[in-house]
């Protein structure tokens, strides 16, 4: 009975680790806009004080400045002015962020929408390249958070 149990909470424990590790994005159009993309990645077992710290260190990074807009019920809402995108040819475009607990409550769902330096937002319908660019600019956030939460 003891090995069975033992057995049980290791798959248990490996199922969990390997659900962790995958790293999906999705991209939608706006609702008021066909031609803005929006991308929100699933972020497990942290909160939202946590990644807003590091989102902020994220966009500093990128030369940016984010600036607090909301905070209203588990949401938080920032406007990151001056970031240097790196696969937009380093623009200082404004990123708009939401960070809210994702659906099962075991994490935080981060949404974001570029506004491009001309006035209109980013999007992949009109270089769908690019937006496999922005998934993997987002997973570099994502393993800075990984790397965080273990050290």
């Amino acid at each position: 009975m003891g090995n069975r149990f033992l057995v049980l909470v290791f798959l248990v424990a490996f199922a969990n680790i390997q659900a962790q590790s995958s790293f999906v994005v999705v991209e939608k159009p706006l609702p008021f806009s066909y031609w803005a993309t929006s991308f929100s990645t699933d972020i497990i077992g942290v909160n939202e004080l946590f990644v807003s710290k590091h989102w902020e260190k994220f966009i500093d990074d990128h030369g940016g400045e984010a600036l607090l807009r909301s905070m209203v019920e588990g949401d938080v809402e920032y406007e990151c002015l001056g970031v240097k995108v790196p696969f937009l040819d380093n623009e200082e475009d404004t990123i708009y962020t939401r960070l809210s607990p994702n659906d099962s409550m075991t994490g935080v769902l981060l949404t974001i929408w570029i506004k491009r330096d001309d006035g209109t937002f980013y999007s992949a319908e009109k270089d769908p390249k690019s937006a496999d660019k922005v998934k993997t600019w987002l997973l570099q956030f994502n393993q800075k958070l990984a790397e965080a939460s273990r050290g």
